[in-house]
């Protein structure tokens, strides 16, 4: 048994597992374990993104990346939405980018303001992403009445 106390001690173990069954079988493999070093958070590049979109984009339309800035590329960062998207118009990927999950609609809901975080064990960081949607010509014209009657006078 070991213990990972500190990174500074030692930032990689690799283990040998031996299985051995009755008959005289032996299998072994290895398990390279890297130990990361989490004394700083991910952090955001900015404390505020804005972005414009169409209010007709389509689900899965990707709406901008706020990728966390972090030393070990290799770390699995978790993105969440902390605040802001309660109907869950959007979501975020692993690697931090927002699509539109949702249909959008500028008329019941013209802006989002989103609350992102992203963390790392225990270490987090957040930021705020400001969705504004654009007006797009999604109402075809139409009349109220199919029929139109008026009375000209001749002169």
């Amino acid at each position: 048994m070991f213990s990972l106390s500190k990174f500074s001690e030692r930032q990689s173990y690799s283990l040998v597992v031996r299985a051995e069954d009755g008959g005289g079988r032996i299998s072994a493999t290895t398990i390279n374990i890297q130990v990361l070093d989490i004394s700083s958070p991910p952090k955001f590049r900015q404390e505020e993104y804005v972005k414009t979109i169409s209010e007709n984009s389509k689900v899965g339309t990707s709406v901008i990346d706020v990728a966390a800035v972090y030393d070990d590329s290799t770390a699995l960062l978790k993105y969440s939405f902390i605040q802001g998207n309660s109907d869950d118009r959007f979501c975020i990927d692993y690697l931090g980018v927002i699509s539109v999950a949702q249909p959008l609609d500028r008329e019941k809901v013209p802006s989002y303001e989103l609350f992102v975080m992203v963390s790392l064990d225990n270490k987090n960081d957040t930021t705020v992403v400001k969705v504004t949607l654009r007006d797009a010509n999604d109402h075809a014209p139409s009349f109220e009445k199919s029929i139109v009657e008026i009375e000209i006078p001749e002169n």
